[in-house]
């Protein structure tokens, strides 16, 4: 299978972007892997499945 980016949006404001990653994760939780990124900063903020 291959991999494919599904989903992609960018909010201005943090929580509304962890809400909206939690919201993913319930979603497309099985066999999907998501990432929060602060743009900006180029740091991952959070990661589903954690990573290892």
């Amino acid at each position: 299978m291959t991999s494919r980016t599904v989903q992609h949006g960018w909010w201005g404001s943090e929580g509304t972007a962890r809400d909206k990653f939690r919201r993913w994760v319930g979603k497309y939780g099985t066999g999907a892997h998501l990432g929060l990124t602060d743009e900006f900063v180029d740091e991952v903020l959070a990661m589903w499945p954690n990573a290892p």
